[in-house]
């Protein structure tokens, strides 16, 4: 079954998707799983497009990163939220379980704590998260990846909270980061931090950054990657933060 002229195939780097403002055309698209996107205008404010994920006002605000998200979601593949010449940073997938499990029997603080409640029941949990948490928030917690093999090696990303007060702000995003055991002691956590400020600045957080931590070694890392100590918390200091609290 061709596609209907009538529907805008738009290709971005390595993903196409499809946008269109007609209902029928949306959900003819949407039932053969192809990655949609929906155009308002005044004509079809009216109708329902409550099964399309995804919409904009403008077809030119679909950015790479926009499009690589749409067909992800699509294909049930993880986005790559972030990359350097050795690791990346993705979304969870249900096969994680194992590799989080592994992290969580080293040393683990409240942060990684907070993450997951019932070992028995992780993989449930990690359903719900990687189907509900990414879309709504935005961020998250992320799998550290090696780019060569594509292993995971660590965790690691954001969490909101509301009871820090930085800068005067009460909204602050708390950093979290774990490595497995073999992979520690080769920079690995310094890279995915430096990566997480990264999207960070990618897509403009209006929220202080800060971490806890009583770990030498992961003091190291957030000195390393641009954090300072203030009382017993660590906070970041970028230039992107800055100018938002300026």
């Amino acid at each position: 079954m061709a596609i209907k002229m009538s529907v805008v195939e738009k290709k971005i780097g390595n993903h196409v998707v499809y946008i269109s403002d007609s209902s029928k055309e949306l959900r003819e698209l949407k039932e053969r799983a192809l990655p949609v996107i929906a155009l308002l205008t005044e004509e079809n404010k009216a109708a329902d497009l409550s099964f399309v994920h995804y919409a904009v006002e403008n077809a030119e605000d679909v950015d790479e990163a926009f499009a690589e998200k749409v067909y992800c979601r699509a294909y049930h593949q993880p986005v790559i939220v972030a990359r350097d010449e050795k690791l990346y940073l993705r979304e969870f997938l249900l096969t994680d379980a194992d590799d989080i499990r592994e992290i969580y029997d080293g040393d683990r603080e409240g942060f990684l704590e907070r993450f997951f409640d019932n070992d028995a029941e992780l993989e449930d949990y990690l359903k719900a998260y990687i189907e509900n948490h990414y879309d709504f928030y935005g961020y998250g917690m992320w799998a550290i990846c090696l780019n060569k093999t594509g292993k995971m090696v660590g965790m690691g990303g954001f969490s909101s909270r509301g009871d820090i007060v930085i800068d005067g702000k009460e909204e602050t995003m708390e950093l979290g980061f774990a490595i497995i055991r073999n992979y520690q002691g080769r920079g690995l956590a310094t890279r995915a931090v430096k990566l997480m400020l990264t999207y960070a600045e990618r897509q403009m957080f209006k929220n202080s950054i800060f971490a806890t931590t009583k770990n030498l070694k992961a003091e190291n890392v957030l000195e390393k990657a641009g954090f300072q100590k203030e009382g017993n918390i660590w906070v970041s200091r970028c230039n992107f933060i800055k100018n938002v609290i300026e």
